[in-house]
């Protein structure tokens, strides 16, 4: 089961390039301490979130995030780096971390990380747990069979107001892959 740990920010008034470098030099630390597959993504289209930057990590189980955990607590340098990012003239603003859980779905999933990444935010009706995950399977088939790679279904489990809710993502080679909701003419 995949475990996914995001830092949403926002990047201060002209200090992008900055809040880049700094995403950078964080890989490089939380990479050598056991996190894999970590990117910092834009968020182009999301309402009030529109502009903020979504850095994630990826462990291939509760274990290995806690293994994680453990190391980088004390690790001086990630400290260093989490104090500057903390003060008045960072570049960035830290408005939220969240850790997220894979839902398993029982179907293949395409593999490739694709160079851009739709998710999404929802909550399964009361009493429609299992529909949620069925429409989900629908769903991730359909895109993958139209140029859609790694579509997975994770709940948040820790992250605040939205602690339960599922995050549907898509990875594709563009950002506008096609959905159901892109293309009423697709629509399964």
């Amino acid at each position: 089961m995949t475990v996914i740990y995001s830092t949403v920010s926002r990047a201060r008034p002209g200090r992008r390039r900055d809040a880049v470098a700094a995403a950078a030099v964080g890989k490089k630390l939380v990479e050598r301490e056991g996190a894999k597959d970590c990117r910092l993504s834009a968020a182009a289209t999301a309402g009030e979130n529109s502009g903020t930057f979504v850095f994630t990590m990826q462990f291939d189980s509760n274990e290995d995030y806690g293994g994680f955990a453990d190391k980088t607590a004390g690790d001086q340098e990630l400290a260093a780096l989490a104090e500057r990012l903390d003060h008045e003239d960072s570049p960035v603003m830290i408005e939220a971390n969240s850790l997220g859980a894979e839902i398993p779905l029982d179907r293949p999933v395409k593999a490739g990380r694709g160079s851009a990444i739709q998710a999404y935010l929802s909550r399964p009706l009361p009493g429609r747990f299992e529909g949620a995950l069925d429409l989900a399977r629908q769903a991730f088939d359909f895109v993958e069979a139209n140029g859609a790679v790694n579509a997975r279904l994770f709940t948040l489990i820790t992250a605040g107001s939205m602690t339960d809710a599922f995050e549907p993502s898509v990875g594709s080679e563009t950002p506008t892959c096609p959905t159901p909701l892109d293309k009423p003419s697709c629509r399964p």
